[in-house]
């Protein structure tokens, strides 16, 4: 059961912990608030909120990491998960409240904070076996349901072709379905819209080349969803497109009988724009950078230079194309790290294309497993 496998329930009375929202959708802000804790006692996330294994957790800090996430060091955000993270300038100080934002991709219907009250004896000593502490549920939120969260589009990204007429848009969904572009040029929606039907994929922790990448314990392999690629081809040199994604969830496009009830029947991403590759004889800009971190696993915030910096050169410096030169997340098995990195560059890989090379680490990979890159 849900105490025996982390402790003996406490018989005095409980605390409570509460959380400010009853729905929320990606990239959200919200609060959990407890009315009593100790600093060694465990926050845990559980997705779907019904999960019943206490060790599924999809990620946990203790209350004191809680409190302080806002000031934790680079050494310190590595001891946990902590892809929940503060906000950067925490709203209040509050003793007892966590300010998580924004909240996480989680491709769950819904998720639910469980406190886990470490059990002490009497003389203070953790009551469990040698140095294992013994945990015991002590509370948990309302259940916290989760918007559109098989079909928001996430993680939109640029890449180039081998041909100079075409680019590729990438994004991700929950579900699976039929992706679908729509662009045109100017940057506007009023001239001729042109339609693309993509392809998608996915990946399982047993494609994955090695440990701990293929580890599916809590905090490291999750389901990544739906990969979706659409090709956008006929594209003339140095102008301006603007594009939107979107996807046909199964089952959904059935009754489509003509092209506009197509197009209807599509959730669509906002509009994104690009530039086309400059013609042959043009000089142009582009950023080539390496070893960036992703929100959840420190560096001590370099990662949010580094986004803030290229996205300011693509949108005002005319920056054309951006290469990441390895060691991309620093995710060390934990899929919702590539989330977080894929929505925090967003912002400038959504209007350039991004290519990446490969680093020390993969080259280790590319050696020893030549069947599976990277």
């Amino acid at each position: 059961s849900e105490n025996s496998s982390l402790g003996r329930r406490r018989t005095m009375s409980k605390s409570q912990i509460l959380a400010n929202v009853t729905e929320i959708k990606f990239g959200d802000a919200l609060e959990i608030s407890w009315d009593d804790a100790d600093d060694e006692d465990i926050i845990g996330l559980y997705c779907p909120a019904e999960e019943t294994d206490p060790k599924k957790f999809r990620d946990a800090v203790t209350v004191l990491q809680a409190k302080e996430m806002g000031r934790l060091t680079n050494e310190k955000r590595r001891e946990g998960i902590l892809h929940l993270r503060s906000s950067p300038s925490p709203i209040r100080t509050d003793r007892n409240v966590w300010h998580v934002s924004p909240f996480p991709i989680i491709r769950e219907s819904s998720c639910e904070f469980r406190h886990w009250k470490r059990m002490m004896s009497e003389d203070g000593t953790d009551t469990g076996a040698g140095a294992t502490p013994n945990f015991a549920l002590e509370s948990k939120t309302n259940p916290i349901a989760i918007q559109k969260y098989n079909t928001s589009i996430t993680g939109i990204h640029l890449s180039v072709t081998n041909r100079t007429n075409e680019m590729r848009v990438h994004f991700t969904t929950g579900s699976a379905g039929t992706p679908y572009a729509i662009y045109g040029k100017n940057g506007t929606s009023s001239t001729k819209t042109e339609f693309r039907i993509g392809s998608s994929d996915t990946y399982r922790a047993s494609d994955m080349c090695q440990s701990p990448a293929k580890r599916e314990e809590a905090g490291k392999f999750v389901d990544p969803g739906m990969l979706h690629t659409v090709t956008l081809d006929d594209l003339d040199y140095d102008t301006t497109y603007w594009y939107k994604v979107g996807v046909i969830s199964e089952g959904e496009g059935e009754d489509i009988i003509d092209y506009d009830d197509e197009l209807n029947s599509v959730s669509w991403s906002d509009a994104k724009t690009f530039v086309t590759e400059p013609y042959y004889f043009q000089n142009y800009s582009f950023i080539v950078y390496g070893d960036q971190g992703a929100p959840g696993v420190g560096w001590d915030g370099g990662y949010l230079v580094t986004t803030n910096i290229t996205a300011r050169e693509v949108v005002h410096g005319g920056t054309r194309i951006v290469h990441i030169i390895g060691d991309v997340s620093y995710a060390s098995g934990a899929g919702h790290v590539w989330d977080s990195y894929m929505e925090m560059i967003q912002p400038f890989a959504a209007r350039v294309p991004i290519m990446a090379g490969v680093g020390e680490c993969r080259f280790c990979v590319l050696y020893f497993y030549k069947t599976q890159e990277p």
